[in-house]
């Protein structure tokens, strides 16, 4: 008798109806937007990245190397909804998978630093699991340059390792690559708010290079 195999990827889908008010484009896509606050777009009760951002991020990400549509994006703190932070916005970002994850303001860069945080002090008996200097990785190539290196990455020592959101935000900087838990993660300042004016969209602009698409080594 053959035993069917179960359909993953129909059991990932499922598990992610739950999100469904939090999330636009493709759950199983290679690249997670993080966006913290609402933009005017959401504030009119329109669907998360409905607004500018939602076509600058594909046109971006399509310029950059990813496959198009190959994105998805997830608003925190959708209006009417429960804000997704600790360990259910964990929980959903190991369900999504991706491989690098794209922070688009400091409202989600708080409350992922936050939830990484308390996701390390409830699992000290697990250290490959935390948030910790096993688990973050600074990219010394990733400048804002338009070339795209390899993963030569500089490790945090557990002694200088930030252990509140504020201090691990302000470990990171705008444009540049960081692997954490395993993953590629960037974060841009404002995103949205950078695509008001010619000067502020080559801000953005410079500081998505570091997501340049990268083969798996």
């Amino acid at each position: 008798m053959t035993i069917p195999l179960p359909n993953l990827q129909a059991i990932q889908t499922r598990q992610l109806t739950t999100y469904r008010p939090y999330l636009q484009g493709d759950s199983l896509g290679d690249v997670l937007v993080l966006k913290g606050r609402p933009g005017p777009a959401e504030d009119a009760r329109q669907p998360p990245f409905s607004g500018a951002d939602g076509p600058a991020l594909h046109t971006a990400l399509v310029a950059l190397g990813w496959k198009a549509n190959n994105w998805c994006g997830l608003l925190l703190r959708p209006n009417g909804q429960v804000a997704l932070e600790g360990a259910p916005l964990l929980r959903l970002i190991e369900l999504i998978d991706p491989q690098a994850l794209l922070v688009v303001d400091a409202v989600a860069l708080n409350v992922l630093a936050a939830a990484h945080i308390a996701h390390r002090e409830q699992s000290l008996d697990a250290p490959d699991a935390n948030f910790a200097h096993n688990d973050i990785a600074i990219d010394k190539n990733s400048t804002q340059s338009t070339k795209s290196p390899g993963m030569d990455v500089t490790r945090p020592t557990a002694t200088t390792y930030p252990t509140t959101p504020s201090a691990v935000r302000s470990n990171f900087k705008p444009g540049h690559r960081y692997a954490l838990s395993g993953r590629q993660m960037v974060y841009v300042e404002g995103f949205e708010d950078l695509l008001q004016s010619p000067k502020g969209k080559r801000r953005a602009w410079s500081q998505l290079q570091a997501l340049r698409w990268r083969p798996v080594q």
